[in-house]
């Protein structure tokens, strides 16, 4: 994966928050709310977000799951970065990824598509279940 910010292939940035939800059968319904760090693709400073999102996970064999959904994207503080495709601001995006639940331990990797463009945001979530 090729960023925008010369001399770099890959940006490891974070994102840190809270899901809840509920499982009925094999489909658990969650709300999420971020806080992410995202790569400004201009070379500029890091931009941060608050992403809220609606998933619906599917179990299988109650290990494994896939998850669909969608997140809105929003800026949270100054970026100076104008809204555009590559970093947006304001904007709902889909979601897709796959899982495996291990006791109280789910471990995923998804991506946030932005619209209209050959990239999006990957994330490895851990989430642990109370």
């Amino acid at each position: 994966m090729k960023s925008y910010t010369p001399g770099k292939d890959v940006a490891v940035l974070y994102h840190l928050g809270l899901q809840a939800g509920i499982i009925i059968t094999s489909f658990g319904f969650y709300g999420e709310a971020l806080y992410s760090l995202h790569e400004d693709q201009y070379g500029g400073d890091p931009i941060t977000y608050f992403i809220p999102s609606l998933i619906v996970k599917g179990y299988w064999q109650k290990r494994l799951f896939i998850e669909l959904g969608g997140s809105y994207l929003s800026k949270t503080g100054e970026s100076g970065v104008s809204d555009d495709i590559r970093n947006p601001d304001d904007k709902v995006c889909p979601l897709v990824g796959m899982g495996v639940k291990v006791s109280k331990l789910e471990v995923s990797l998804r991506t946030i598509f932005k619209q209209s463009i050959s990239y999006g945001v990957f994330q490895i979530t851990a989430a642990l279940k109370f």
